[in-house]
């Protein structure tokens, strides 16, 4: 139990867990928490798989980061509870100085005489501590007066307070860890999807993308609407760091896209020579579109929204993004293929030029149109009241600790001859300046009015 209690009121180890806490805290913020595996893989490529099992894109609620605070957690309490039973006695069971040479031993001290008797001397003093401040508790023995005076103590318990406030913090940690989450939904206009864990629906009724005169992503708005037992419980259009609040749960504009599941795409397909024609086509990926005077049929196979070629020349894509949409079409005429290859809507020269058979087919991507939806994050994160308790705590502990310096002074007053003799001293942990500018003031108001 002794070397439990030593390992665990051990600075070194305090200082140890909040370093590693500190770096792990930082990694969760610069990995974004909560993607989906394509999410991470398209990011951070092979180091995917490594940031998933380790825990790191759930860090909050990963084991060996709770570990850590609870190790943390433990070290707080241990160091705390070592040294308040001290602090206590200091600050509710202080010992009067009843010995003359152990005021020798104060940091501040200063002997001195006045006419005054000893009962008048310890009257007069017990006003001007009184006036600014202090609290007096006396004593006497055979003609001797002892005054301890005492203010700001409670900036004893300033750090303790701080200990408390983090102990509180971490709860919310573990509270959040535990009984919180944060999942992503992607949501189509006028979708509705069931919220997780509760009795009511999300709808999105419209979703906007806001651009910069660049064309840059400047905000994205949603219009969301709450629902249960098929009544709207409420509405509101949420964007960036403007969330919708409902019962604990968060809902954050994360994030946009597009469904290519099934985009509609326009290709036109023209030739010059024997039966010349021209024409546009509207179809969607998958489905075939003929053209029964013409005996053609068009069958859009595959789209990429950005085309890229892998190691081994395999076709994938690089992001979700639109940056090099591009469509596999099969074209037939008369049962025969006239064309079959790869169209891209963005950089048509690299278009497959391979017609096959005895008619000439010129094919181009020219439009595409896909539905948007807007991605939006649920979170519910229960140990928030508990972590904004605990950085009150702490911030007042830290006003304390600062602000409220505790000050002691001591005073032996007996009679020495025809006059009365002072001796005095004090002592302040911090701000040692402007307490022996208090000291000095005291004395000397109380030798002039002697």
């Amino acid at each position: 139990m002794n070397s439990f209690v030593k390992f665990f009121s051990s600075i070194k180890v305090s200082i140890f867990l909040l370093i590693i806490i500190t770096l792990a805290t930082t990694l969760g913020t610069l990995v974004p928490q909560g993607r989906s595996v394509e999410a991470y893989t398209e990011k951070y490529g092979d180091w995917a798989p490594f940031l998933i099992k380790s825990g790191i894109t759930r860090l909050y609620q990963s084991p060996w980061y709770l570990f850590l605070l609870l190790l943390f957690f433990i070290n707080i309490i241990v160091c705390s509870l070592t040294r308040i039973k001290k602090k206590f006695t200091q600050a509710f069971k202080p010992q009067i100085m009843t010995e003359e040479r152990k005021l020798e031993t104060l940091s501040l001290k200063k002997t001195f005489t006045c006419p005054q008797s000893v009962s008048q001397a310890e009257k007069r003093l017990k006003e001007i501590l009184s006036s600014r401040g202090y609290k007096v508790k006396e004593q006497s023995t055979q003609g001797i007066f002892f005054l301890l005076a005492r203010k700001r103590f409670s900036g004893l318990f300033g750090s303790d307070i701080v200990h408390l406030g983090i102990l509180i913090v971490i709860l919310g940690g573990f509270i959040s860890g535990a009984a919180g989450f944060r999942e992503n939904i992607a949501l189509a206009a006028e979708e509705t999807k069931s919220v997780p864990g509760t009795d009511f629906f999300l709808k999105l009724n419209r979703f906007e993308t806001h651009y910069y005169r660049d064309r840059s992503v400047k905000d994205w708005k949603s219009t969301l609407s709450l629902i249960k037992n098929s009544k709207i419980i409420m509405t509101k259009t949420i964007e960036v760091n403007h969330p919708l609040s409902y019962k604990g749960f968060v809902f954050y504009q994360s994030g946009y896209g597009w469904d290519w599941r099934n985009p509609e795409v326009e290709l036109v397909m023209e030739r010059k020579t024997e039966n010349p024609f021209s024409e546009s086509i509207r179809t969607i990926v998958g489905e075939k579109k003929s053209i029964k005077e013409k005996e053609i049929e068009i069958d859009p196979l595959y789209f990429v929204p950005d085309f890229v070629l892998t190691e081994e020349n395999k076709v994938t894509t690089r992001s979700l993004e639109p940056n090099n949409p591009a469509l596999y079409v099969k074209i037939s005429e008369k049962g025969e293929i006239v064309f079959a290859g790869w169209l891209f809507l963005k950089y048509p020269e690299f278009n497959t030029r391979n017609s096959q058979g005895d008619s000439f087919l010129s094919v181009e991507f020219k439009d595409l149109k896909a539905e948007p939806y807007s991605i939006i994050q649920i979170a519910k994160d229960p140990g928030v009241p508990f972590i904004w308790a605990g950085c009150f705590f702490v911030m007042t502990g830290l006003f304390l600790a600062f602000y409220f310096i505790p000050r002691q002074l001591r005073f032996l007053i007996k009679k020495e001859n025809q006059y009365t003799r002072v001796s005095a001293g004090g002592t302040a942990a911090k701000a040692k300046d402007s307490f022996k500018r208090e000291f000095d003031k005291i004395i000397q108001s109380f030798r002039r009015t002697g």
